[in-house]
C-alpha cells in the first residue's frame, strides 16, 4: 500500500506462517519495487509433516534416524541424506525465511542445483536459460550466491557483469527491480578529499571482496553496461580505487568509438559548400572575368582544363608555328583571366624527354608563341590550348 503522509509504497512480510504478530515493512519509491521486494522476502510455505510420511525427493519413509527436515528455500520436506538436502550459508535466503537466525540453513538438494545452474547462467552471459530458470519459482534475486567452493560472494547483478550481458543486467535492474545502490542509514553527508563530487554519496554493492559494481563494470570494458549504470543510473566512477583498471577501460572504449563515415563527412563539406554558394550567388554576377578566375576552386579549373582539352583538334603548332585562329571570337579579356587561373591552379608533372599526353613518343613539337616542349606532334592535334599555359 502507499502511505498517505511520506508518499511511499509500504510492503509487509509475515515471517511467521502460524501467527501475524511477527511483520517486517519496507519502504519504497514505486509500487514496482515494494511488489518485487515483497515477493523475494515472503517466506516458502512450510509443508506441515504431518502430512508427508517420506522424503518428497527419494520417496524414502521417515523413521527415527531418518527425520524429517524443511527446505528453507521452497518449504518441501526432505530426509537428512547427503543425496536430498545440504547447507546453506544463511546470507544465502533472505532473513525472513531464517526465523531462528542459524548461521546455516538447511535446503533440498533439488533448489541447490537450481541456483548453481543460475549462477553460472549468468557467469555465462545466457538470457534465455537464466529466464527459464527463474520462472521456476525457487531463484530468489535479492541474496549472494555464497557456496562453500565459491571463493567470493557475488550478487545476481555481479554475475550478470562479469558475464557481460546488458541484456541480464537490465533485466535484473528494470524488470525485477534488484538494487544496484546501499541504504543510506544516516543524515550526515559523507565528505572526501575528491570533491564536491563526493558528497551525498552512496556506494554501489560490493562482493565479498570489496568490488563494487562499478569496479566490475570497468574490468569488463563494456560500453553498454558502463553507460546504463553511470549514465541511466547514476552510479559514481569515484568510488573505484584502481586508477589501472580505469585507464584500461578507457582505453578500450576509445578504441571502440566508430569512426565517423567518409560519406557522411563528404555530405557535410559538400551542404556547407552548397550554403556557401546559395548565399553568395547574388553577389557573383558583380564580379569581374578576372576575379571569378581567381576565385574559382581547384575543381572548376580543372574541369575547364579537362574541356578545353579534349575538344575537336583546330590547329597544329610545330617549332616555329601555333595557331590562335580558333580564338579570335573570344574575349582577350576572358582568355587573359583564364589562363591565368589555369597558372594558379594546376600542377603538371613531365617525364623528359617524354609526350606527356601518350608518355609514348618523344617531345617533337614546340607551342608558340609561348614555347613550351611537352607533347609529340601526332598528341598536339588534339590540343586547342597549351595545356602548361
Amino acid at each position: 500500500y502507499q502511505s498517505s503522509a511520506t508518499g511511499l509504497w509500504i510492503s509487509t512480510v509475515n515471517t511467521a506462517s502460524n501467527s501475524s504478530d511477527d511483520v517486517k515493512a519496507f519502504s519504497f519509491r514505486t509500487e514496482q519495487e515494494a511488489r518485487a521486494s515483497a515477493y523475494a522476502n515472503a517466506p516458502p510455505v512450510m509443508i506441515p509433516f504431518d502430512t508427508c510420511s517420506e522424503c518428497m525427493l527419494c520417496d524414502t519413509k521417515f523413521t527415527l534416524l531418518r527425520r524429517r527436515k524443511s527446505c528453507r528455500n521452497c518449504g518441501i520436506c526432505i530426509c537428512t541424506n547427503f543425496s536430498c538436502s545440504t547447507n546453506w550459508r544463511a546470507k544465502m535466503v533472505p532473513e525472513t525465511y531464517n526465523v531462528k537466525k542459524t548461521s546455516t540453513v538447511k535446503v533440498c538438494t533439488s533448489c541447490d542445483t537450481l541456483a548453481k545452474r543460475f549462477q553460472h547462467s549468468l557467469l555465462e552471459g545466457r538470457y534465455e536459460t537464466a529466464l527459464e530458470l527463474y520462472l521456476t519459482g525457487n531463484v530468489n534475486l535479492r541474496v549472494p550466491f555464497a557456496f562453500k567452493s565459491e571463493k567470493e560472494d557475488v550478487l545476481p547483478v555481479h554475475c550478470a557483469i562479469k558475464g557481460i550481458s546488458e541484456k541480464l543486467l537490465r533485466w535484473l535492474v528494470d524488470t525485477q527491480c534488484c538494487p544496484l545502490q546501499m541504504f543510506a542509514t544516516s543524515n550526515k553527508a559523507s565528505k572526501s578529499s575528491k570533491g564536491k563530487e563526493m558528497e551525498n554519496y552512496l556506494p554501489s554493492l560490493k562482493t565479498s571482496k570489496g568490488k563494487s559494481i562499478v569496479d566490475l563494470a570497468m574490468e569488463s570494458k563494456d560500453s553498454g553496461i558502463l553507460r546504463f549504470l553511470v549514465k541511466e543510473k547514476d552510479l559514481s566512477v569515484f568510488e573505484v580505487k584502481d586508477l589501472d583498471v580505469v585507464l584500461r577501460a578507457m582505453d578500450t572504449l576509445i578504441k571502440e568509438q566508430p569512426a565517423i563515415p567518409d560519406e557522411s563527412l563528404e555530405s557535410k563539406v559538400n551542404g556547407s559548400k552548397t550554403e556557401t554558394k546559395k548565399g553568395t550567388s547574388s553577389s557573383a554576377k558583380d564580379k569581374s572575368p578576372k576575379e571569378k578566375a581567381k576565385s574559382a576552386s581547384p575543381n572548376d579549373v580543372a574541369e575547364k582544363v579537362k574541356a578545353a582539352c579534349l575538344k575537336p583538334p583546330v590547329t597544329t603548332f610545330r617549332y616555329d608555328t601555333f595557331n590562335f585562329d580558333a580564338c579570335e571570337d573570344s574575349d582577350e579579356e576572358d582568355e587573359a583571366c583564364f589562363f591565368d587561373s589555369i597558372d594558379e591552379h594546376s600542377v603538371c608533372t613531365t617525364l623528359p624527354d617524354a609526350c606527356i599526353i601518350c608518355s609514348e613518343k618523344n617531345i617533337d613539337c614546340v607551342a608558340a608563341p609561348c614555347g613550351h616542349q611537352m607533347c609529340c606532334l601526332k598528341c598536339s592535334k588534339q590540343l586547342r590550348y597549351c595545356p602548361v599555359c
